[in-house]
């Protein structure tokens, strides 16, 4: 199984999916640490391209050390999906 983790997601990642089928599962979220947050709307065209392109996606957080910044995610974009 091939698997790619965004974290933080970057624009344009969802353009990779379809250019990428032999990817399995993709996993993405906002930075942890020191890195830099994410713009939620890169999350979400991530999960729109995978239900797309029918592949399991896990969104692992949003930018967790940012403040105010947790919660953004739409609860129909929180997915948990794992490969078969």
């Amino acid at each position: 199984m091939k698997f790619v983790s965004f974290e933080p997601v970057l624009s344009g990642a969802d353009q990779l999916i379809s250019k990428h089928p032999g990817i399995h599962w993709w996993i993405v979220g906002g930075g942890s640490g020191n890195s830099p947050g994410c713009d939620i709307t890169d999350i979400i065209d991530v999960v729109r391209a995978c239900r797309q392109a029918r592949k399991p996606v896990f969104v692992k957080q949003d930018s967790a050390t940012h403040p105010g910044q947790q919660g953004r995610i739409p609860l129909a974009y929180w997915v948990k999906e794992f490969p078969r």
